[in-house]
């Protein structure tokens, strides 16, 4: 009896997507579900993996079939489930599945963003970075990139500037100057010495050259994919809480730090590396 776990609702932009898709992903992997998720869509031909996989669903039908599973699910007996989680509240994936299985369902309805099953995620952690790699044109941008960073320094770190929508989300709360993380970037030096530090910088808003002169630096290769590839591979990563730095450390098992108070004197033991996709943003 083949079983699927259909996914019904976007979040935001790709770093979110890629978040909960990998645990989607993970959960389906470790019981032989069919996974229907059509939310990745606009972004299914940046990855080998989801480049191949079809996501043929329509938006509105999935969101016609998480509608109609209000009322189809009470009189299914079990055979469709729904599970969502709103705000705060968390979906844990692994709990939800067993308790469809159990149940004989053969469907399991999904909508929200903090849906996440860590341990199943940590033991897929291979095949999930494996089926989210860059196709090849993002993944050479990044590697080129990277080669000339690395040629300039002993130490590259990554600095992800996320300005734009940061202005306004959570009021500003981690909405930084470029002021602030070149702040950032000097302690990096500090913690470092003596080898030379060079960064690797990927924001999606314009950085004058000036304005980071003191240091050896670069851009990144410039898209979302190709910044991602160029972020997980180097040394360290550092940004405010974000999707799209926390899934670069998880794709490059990359240590990073989350720079949530920027007036706090962090430390290299600050840096985490993450064993499973995980964001708090």
């Amino acid at each position: 009896m083949t079983c699927t776990l259909v996914f019904c609702r976007e979040n935001a932009q790709l770093g979110n997507r890629l978040v909960v898709y990998a645990h989607l992903l993970a959960a389906t992997l470790e019981h032989g579900w069919e996974l229907v998720n059509p939310t990745f869509e606009p972004y299914a031909d940046l990855f080998v993996g989801t480049k191949s996989r079809p996501h043929g669903k329509s938006m509105w039908a999935v969101r016609i079939a998480w509608q109609a599973g209000k009322l189809v699910a009470p009189i299914s007996c079990g055979r469709v489930m729904r599970a969502r989680a709103r705000g705060v509240i968390e979906v844990d994936l692994q709990a939800a599945l067993l308790t469809a299985e159990a149940g004989h369902a053969r469907w399991l309805l999904l909508q929200g963003y903090r849906i996440r099953c860590p341990q199943w995620a940590t033991r897929q952690a291979s095949a999930l970075r494996a089926f989210f790699t860059p196709i090849e044109s993002h993944r050479l941008a990044a590697e080129a990139r990277l080669a000339e960073v690395r040629a300039r320094g002993e130490v590259v770190v990554g600095i992800h500037v996320r300005q734009g929508d940061y202005a306004t989300h959570l009021n500003g709360l981690y909405y930084y100057s470029i002021a602030q993380y070149a702040q950032f970037m000097r302690r990096m030096q500090t913690l470092l010495a003596p080898r030379s530090v060079v960064f690797l910088v990927c924001t999606h808003v314009p950085i004058p050259e000036a304005t980071l002169a003191e240091f050896a630096w670069a851009p990144g290769p410039g898209s979302a994919a190709a910044d991602l590839h160029a972020l997980a591979g180097c040394d360290y990563i550092l940004g405010p809480p974000s999707s799209f730095s926390s899934w670069a450390a998880f794709h490059g098992a990359t240590s990073l730090m989350r720079v949530s108070d920027p007036t706090r004197l962090f430390s290299l033991a600050d840096f985490v590396r993450q064993d499973f996709p995980e964001a708090i943003d």
